[in-house]
């Protein structure tokens, strides 16, 4: 297919870009937590539970911009390795999730992990341009919320 928009696509598209360094930092952050027995997802899960206990899955897969249908199965993973435990109703939006000892003992060893890869990300690319970088997402984000 010859089609000259294929080319504006590769260069310009915010969408394939986002998604390709998405995949990247996802991979660079997992490499660094894989010694602590987290993935990158469960750290994620973890964090998020961790700051506001109690919280559906609904919710949960709203904060972290995901299909709760996807959510479920990592839920399901990590309530299977016991970091996190479910109660309440029945369903997605019932079920209220909160981290279990197991799972706040794995979240602070995998604390330090991650500060020394954001730190060292942060370090390389300088502070200002990550803010910028942070505020471009925020932005990104509230426009297509809209």
């Amino acid at each position: 297919m010859n089609d000259e928009r294929l080319f504006t696509v590769a260069r310009s598209c915010l969408g394939r870009r986002t998604r390709k360094t998405a995949a990247l930092l996802s991979r660079h952050y997992a490499a660094q937590l894989r010694h602590t027995g987290l993935s990158g997802t469960e750290f994620v899960l973890l964090v998020t539970i961790a700051q506001e206990p109690d919280i559906s899955v609904v919710a949960l897969a709203d904060k972290l911009g995901l299909d709760p249908t996807t959510l479920v199965r990592n839920v399901k993973h990590a309530s299977d390795r016991r970091l996190i435990a479910a109660a309440g109703g029945r369903g997605r939006a019932g079920k209220r999730l909160r981290l279990t000892l197991e799972g706040e003992e794995a979240l602070k060893r995998a604390l330090d992990a991650w500060e020394e890869v954001n730190s060292a990300l942060v370090a390389k690319l300088g502070p200002e341009k990550v803010s910028e970088g942070l505020r471009f997402l925020q932005a990104l984000e509230d426009l297509v919320r809209a």
